[in-house]
């Protein structure tokens, strides 16, 4: 009688034990995952601001890096300002984060006194980097300081935000260095605005914001 009862006392311990174990494994496995969870919540995709004017645009004083800098940013908290966003390859995005963050300067280059007229931008962080249409010995920073430019640089950019499909074929080919080393684009479709009443003056945007978003 003893040795049964003592049985049953073992096993209902045992169980006890089994049940704990088998507990803690599962509050194991829910903290790890509130773990992961709570890392993939708070994980923000990396971006980069573009703003460029559409086409051959002249003004009456050339626009310095940082004037197009503050209005490629200056929408980015208001919902009235229409951004595109665009997912591109984390390579692409790779490329275009180590330039613009980390562009060199012309030695000789006096601050705040830069003739690039710009025309587009690329905003990352708090640093950016402009170009102007069709010259691409240089560009300028954040600072109006001349920086060596990239044709590759300058291609892959333009391309992924629809720049050159402002432009005619024939410009392109005849006014672009990087064009007439890379080629026209696969993704070159030229815009054309569609005519919703002759009679009726139709206005689009001159000019284009985008996100670009890097998708590890």
């Amino acid at each position: 009688m003893i040795i049964t009862v003592r049985r049953m006392m073992c096993q209902i311990r045992q169980k006890y034990i089994n049940l704990d174990t088998m507990s803690m494994k599962k509050i194991i496995l829910q903290a790890f995952l509130c773990i992961f969870l709570m890392g993939c919540a708070s994980e923000v995709p990396d971006t980069i601001i573009v703003y460029y004017l559409h086409g051959f645009v002249e003004t009456n004083i050339s626009k310095p890096c940082s004037e197009l800098r503050e209005i490629a940013i200056a929408g980015r908290k208001s919902p009235l300002v229409k951004f595109d966003t665009i997912s591109i390859a984390h390579s692409d995005f790779a490329k275009l984060k180590d330039y613009v963050s980390k562009p060199t300067v012309v030695a000789d280059t006096v601050k705040h006194i830069c003739s690039i007229d710009s025309r587009i931008v690329a905003v990352y962080d708090t640093i950016a980097v402009s170009f102007e249409t069709t010259k691409n010995k240089y560009g300028a920073n954040s600072s109006n300081e001349l920086v060596y430019a990239n044709n590759e640089i300058i291609y892959l950019l333009k391309s992924l935000v629809g720049y050159y499909n402002y432009f005619d074929k024939e410009y392109l080919l005849m006014f672009f260095p990087e064009i007439k080393e890379y080629g026209i684009p696969k993704t070159y479709k030229r815009f054309t605005p569609p005519i919703t009443d002759p009679n009726i003056e139709n206005i689009y945007p001159l000019h284009s914001r985008i996100i670009l978003v890097d998708s590890i």
